[in-house]
Order: structure tokens, then C-alpha cells, then sequence
């Protein structure tokens, strides 16, 4: 550490750290002020790992990245306007690692923060120590060119940002002190390099991220004398606002840090409850009535709701890719998403509107089954069939937990997005839950799988060649 102290002719003189002469840091969280007309420079370097995080409820480890490591080194300089009034800088440069799997770290410059801090209240030493106080303002503001999409190695937020603190520090003779600084942080919007993201169960069309404010406090207590500070801290930070890290994914800028509670979903009936003695008679009592069509539509359904939809969703795409036709003028009118039974039939599948549906169809899926295999864990519920012996298992079984039921998700949070990408089809499915296994004997349908898989129910007025229209 460099201290540089102004005289009347401006001729600076230089102390160096290691000298004979102590120094003390000035932070913007302490209680230390540099004395006026000094300038103060310095280095200080931070090393932090860690291998387990929350996802929502779930603290887990991640074999695909092993331990993360962050370190920075930070310069620091700080200058004396008046003994009570000091404006603060500092600049680090960080880069992160990862000790396992295939994602590189990230160095380079991080974000250059300016602050003013000044000493209101000095009581001076009474017969029981003395008590400060000291108020900060701060800005801060990316400097490198890094990205803030791709924690946990990003060096940063890449946010531009305005903070308060109030610091209030009692000094008993002796040495001992008692220190407690709080800052509320209010944060820019942060840009990404992409137009679209997905995040707190949102999907969001912009590359603008709106940052949660942070408040953070920080408890200490220690020795401190002329040539030593030896403090023991406790830190707390809560963010106001954001979505905790989706399971099975990698944190997002925006994420909260202070604690999980995303999703909830209910436990199970108990074991030997009533309610659940009353499912497996249910279930018992079905499976003694089943019909062949039924079997069959079990035995389809077993080969993975995943392709089972995928296939659904491949032949609405291809029976909606017909372009409109033209009017007798040459023009052409476009499907109106208001009005999907209109001709032309909305929507019109070509390749860009496929691609979208499939994504939003995969993305959902994965979403949904993230979440219920997390709670599967969570409520650890056998299958009926290991539970009750009289249940005879239709499908493969293992010992994974039953609760909640990755069909059941699947198959909800397909219907809903077919049902709002293709409004047109929603006429094929029979009345009731979609798709059911009571559907009449299998036979070819528009949908393309056994009509139980789902039942055809009515028609619906899908896109079909009229007059004119080019065919093919």
C-alpha cells in the first residue's frame, strides 16, 4: 500500500506498508478515515470456492461443474479531501474457474465503483469509548467488456448501480470495538446479448433484465489500536425481488440470493391414511374393469410421454404447413390468431412457426419435469404397486418415487401449450381431461397415432386445400 500525503508545494512524499510506519486501510464499510490532503493506494486480493448451491429448496452439488472458484484482485484508492470527508475508489480484476466438466471461467476487468464517504458524529473518548458515525454514497458502473449471462462464471452483473450505508462504530479505550453498517443498493437494468429469456416463470421477449435492489448489513466486533485491527464479522445480504436458480439449470443475473421458496407443491396423503387407502381401492377397482382399447392405450403411452407428444405436436405442425391461399386479386389473407377457425386456419405451421412451437413445447416439458422430480425426491412416495400388492403394475416399475406423477405433469403441460399454439385442434379432443384411455377401438386419426392415444373426439376444421389454393 502507497500513501501519499499533499504538502503546500504538492511535493508528495511515499511510505511504503512494509515499512516501520503502520497504515491502516480505509474501506467504505469501516470506520477509518484518511486523514486530509492524503491519498492512500493499495492491492487487496480475495479467493472464494464453493461446490453445493441451492436450486429453489434443494441444496445440491453439481458433478458437471465441481467447485467454482472466484478470486479478484482489487485496487483501492482513497483520498483525504478533509479529516471527516473521503472519496473512495476501487477497480477489480477477477476471474473465476470451474474444476470439472466442459464450461470455461471468465477473466478481465470487473466494475469501477466511486464513493464518498464523510464522518458525521465523532463523540470523541468519554470514560466509556467513543462513538462514530459515518454515511456513503456510491456509484458503480461495468467497466470490462464481460457478459452477464453466463454465471456462476461470469466476473459480474454487468449493472450499474447507486448505494447508501450508514455505519455506526463504538471504541472502548482498551481497544475492543463494536461495529454495524447496513446499505440499501439500487440496481440498472442489465442487457443481454440475446432477445428473449426465461426466468421467476416468466418468459420475457427482451434482452433488458430488470435487477432487484439489494440491502445488505454486515455485524462485526474486534480488537483495533494504532498497529492492529483484528475483526470477526457476520454478513447478511437480501436481494428485493428475483426468482431463485430453476432446478437442473444455471443461475440467472437476476436470481435472488437470499433464501429458496419458488415452487411449492403439496406432500402426498400419508401411507396409511383413509385418503390414500382410498386411491389404491380406486386404483384396484380400475384396473379390474379394463378394456383391450385400454390395455392398448396404456401400452402406447409406455413408450415415453416425451415422444408420445413430440409425435402429436410433428403432425399438427405438418397438417397447419398450408400456405394461404390467394384472393381473386392476387393478395393474400393471413390467419388471424383471434379468429383460428377463420380461412385460413391459424396457425399457418411453416418452418419459423414449427420451430418456435417446438421449443416452447421442450422448453415447458423440461421445466415441468425439473420440477416434479425435485418433489418426487423431496416426499420420497413409493408406487402404488410396491405399496399395496393387489395393484398389479401395467408399465415398468422401479424404485423411483412415484409422487408426483411425470405422466400426469407431461401430459398437462403439453395439452396447455398445444391448446394455445394450435387453438384450431382443440375440437379433437372428447370432452373431458386430454388425452383419457376410454377412447372407442384404435383406428387411424388425424392426430396420427391408435385414437385412443389421444381419442379423436370431433373433427376439427383444420386446414384444409380450398379452390384455387396451391396443393402439394
Amino acid at each position: 500500500m502507497l500513501r501519499f500525503r499533499a504538502s503546500n508545494t504538492l511535493l508528495p512524499c511515499v511510505l511504503l506498508a512494509l515499512s516501520s510506519a503502520p497504515l491502516r486501510a480505509q474501506t467504505m464499510d469501516d470506520s477509518l478515515m484518511m486523514p486530509r490532503n492524503n491519498f492512500c493506494i493499495g492491492f487487496t486480493y480475495q479467493h472464494n470456492a464453493w461446490d453445493q448451491y441451492w436450486e429453489g429448496s434443494l441444496k445440491r452439488g453439481n458433478e458437471n461443474m465441481g467447485k467454482i472458484t472466484t478470486q479478484n484482485v482489487s485496487w483501492m484508492g482513497n483520498y483525504g479531501i478533509t479529516n471527516r470527508l473521503n472519496v473512495i475508489a476501487t477497480l477489480p480484476y477477477v476471474w473465476t474457474g470451474a474444476s470439472q466438466g466442459v464450461l470455461q471461467g471468465m477473466k478481465g476487468l470487473q466494475d469501477v465503483t466511486v464513493a464518498v464517504k464523510y464522518n458525521v458524529l465523532d463523540t470523541g473518548f468519554t470514560s466509556r469509548g467513543s462513538l462514530r458515525t459515518f454515511v456513503v454514497a456510491s456509484a458503480g458502473a461495468p467497466v470490462g467488456d464481460y457478459t452477464p449471462d453466463f454465471l456462476p462464471l461470469s466476473i459480474g452483473s454487468a449493472s450499474r448501480s447507486l448505494s447508501g450505508r450508514l455505519t455506526l462504530h463504538f471504541q472502548a479505550k482498551p481497544g475492543w470495538f463494536l461495529r454495524g453498517t447496513g446499505a440499501y443498493t439500487w440496481r440498472g437494468n442489465v442487457t443481454l446479448d440475446r432477445p428473449a429469456y426465461y426466468t421467476d416463470g416468466q418468459l420475457f421477449h427482451s434482452d433488458q433484465v430488470a435487477m432487484p435492489d439489494v440491502f445488505d448489513y454486515t455485524a462485526s466486533a474486534g480488537y483495533l489500536d494504532h498497529r492492529l485491527h483484528v475483526p470477526v464479522y457476520f454478513t447478511q445480504q437480501y436481494t428485493r425481488g428475483g426468482g431463485d436458480i430453476r432446478r437442473q439449470d444455471m443461475p440467472f443475473v437476476s436470481n435472488r440470493i437470499s433464501g429458496p421458496s419458488q415452487f411449492t407443491v403439496p406432500p402426498p396423503a400419508p401411507v396409511g391414511s383413509d385418503a390414500y387407502r382410498a386411491e389404491l381401492a380406486s386404483i384396484k377397482t380400475a384396473q379390474a374393469s379394463l378394456t383391450d382399447a385400454q390395455r392398448e392405450s396404456i401400452t402406447y403411452w409406455s413408450g415415453g410421454g416425451v415422444l408420445r407428444w413430440n409425435q402429436i405436436l410433428r403432425e399438427l405442425v405438418a397438417r397447419y404447413n398450408l400456405p394461404p391461399a390467394p384472393r381473386d386479386n392476387g393478395t393474400y389473407v393471413f390467419p388471424d390468431a383471434n379468429n383460428p377457425f377463420a380461412d385460413p386456419a391459424f396457425p399457418f405451421a411453416n418452418p419459423p412457426y414449427a420451430a418456435r412451437a417446438y421449443s416452447y413445447v421442450t422448453v415447458a416439458q423440461f421445466e415441468a419435469l425439473k420440477v416434479a422430480w425435485a418433489y418426487k425426491h423431496q416426499y420420497g412416495r413409493p408406487s402404488p404397486s410396491r405399496v399395496d400388492t393387489g395393484i398389479h403394475a401395467l408399465m415398468p416399475t422401479t424404485d423411483l418415487p412415484a409422487y408426483p406423477s411425470e405422466d400426469a405433469v407431461l401430459s398437462g403441460v403439453s395439452t396447455e401449450l398445444l391448446r394455445a399454439l394450435f387453438p384450431a385442434a382443440v375440437e379433437e379432443r372428447s370432452e373431458g381431461p386430454w388425452p383419457r384411455c376410454s377412447s372407442p377401438a384404435p383406428a387411424r386419426t388425424a392426430w396420427g397415432p391408435p385414437s385412443g392415444h389421444p381419442p379423436s373426439g370431433k373433427r376439427s376444421r383444420a386446414p384444409r386445400p380450398r379452390e384455387g389454393r396451391p396443393r402439394g
